[in-house]
C-alpha cells in the first residue's frame, strides 16, 4: 500500500472530481461526491495534528490504521456500485472494470458524423447543441487539453487549498502524482470527462439522451444502449 496516502489525498480533492474515469473509476458525478467526503475524513485520518504532509506517522502501523479505518467507512456510509473499485484502487489491487468499448466506439462515431453533419441530432436545444458542437470540434481538432497541474493551482475551494498547503514546497505534489496514475486518453472518453467540466448536469443528460437515441437511430429502435457510470 505504498500508494495509500497519496491516493485516498487525491479523491478527497474537489480538482480531481471531474477525472476520475482515467483512473479508472466508473462511478457517476454524484456517487463520486459521496465518496470524495469518506476519502476526506480518511485525509483528516492520516494529517492528524500535522500542519503538513511531511510530518505525519509514515510508519506501516499507521498506514494499516488508515486502511482499515477507510475500509470502515465506506462500509458505514453504503456507497454505491462505485465503492468497490474505489477500495480496489485505494488499496492497489486490481480493478476487474466492465468493458464499454463497444458503447464508446458508437458513441465516438456519433459525435464525428453529429460534428461533420453527416447526422443530425433531432429535436436539439440550439444553446446546448451549439456549446456542444464547439467543445467536439475542439477536442477532435487539437486533442486532449488536460492540464492537471493547473487544476490544482487555481482550484479556490477551501478543501483544495488546504491540500496545497499539505505540501508548500512542492505545490504540485498531487498533481505530479496524478500524472502517474492516469492514462489521459484521445477518444470518446477524454472528450466527455472533458465536457463534463464545462457544461451542467442538465445539459449533460441531455447530451447523453442524444447519444441513447442517435445509437438507436443507428442500430435498431429496441437496441438498449448500456451508458457508463461516467457519463452520468
Amino acid at each position: 500500500m505504498k500508494n495509500l496516502d497519496r491516493r485516498l489525498l487525491l479523491l478527497s480533492g474537489d480538482w480531481f472530481i471531474p477525472y476520475w474515469g482515467l483512473i479508472p473509476i466508473d462511478a457517476p458525478i454524484a456517487e463520486r461526491k459521496r465518496i470524495q467526503h469518506v476519502a476526506q475524513d480518511a485525509v483528516r485520518h492520516i494529517v492528524g495534528n500535522a500542519t503538513t504532509y511531511w510530518t505525519v506517522d509514515f510508519s506501516p502501523v499507521r498506514q494499516e490504521n488508515t486502511a482499515r479505518f477507510f475500509m470502515e467507512l465506506v462500509r458505514k456510509s453504503r456507497l454505491g456500485s462505485g465503492s468497490h473499485q474505489v477500495l480496489e484502487w485505494v488499496l492497489e489491487r486490481e480493478i476487474a472494470g466492465n468493458d464499454d468499448s463497444p458503447t464508446l466506439w458508437l458513441f465516438e462515431s456519433l459525435t464525428e458524423s453529429w460534428i461533420s453533419g453527416s447526422l443530425a441530432i433531432q429535436g436539439a436545444d440550439q444553446r446546448v447543441y451549439d456549446q456542444f458542437i464547439s467543445l467536439a470540434k475542439q477536442w477532435y481538432g487539437t486533442g486532449p487539453n488536460i492540464d492537471l497541474e493547473e487544476e490544482l493551482a487555481t482550484s479556490t475551494t477551501e478543501w483544495d487549498i488546504y491540500l496545497r498547503r499539505l505540501t508548500p514546497d512542492i505545490p504540485t505534489y498531487l498533481s505530479d502524482f496524478a500524472r502517474t496514475q492516469v492514462e489521459v486518453p484521445t477518444n470518446f472518453k477524454g472528450f466527455w470527462i472533458s465536457l463534463q467540466r464545462l457544461i451542467n448536469e442538465e445539459d449533460r443528460l441531455t447530451i447523453v439522451s442524444w447519444y441513447v437515441g442517435g445509437a438507436r437511430e443507428l442500430v435498431d429502435p429496441d437496441f438498449h444502449v448500456q451508458i457508463p457510470g461516467w457519463m452520468t
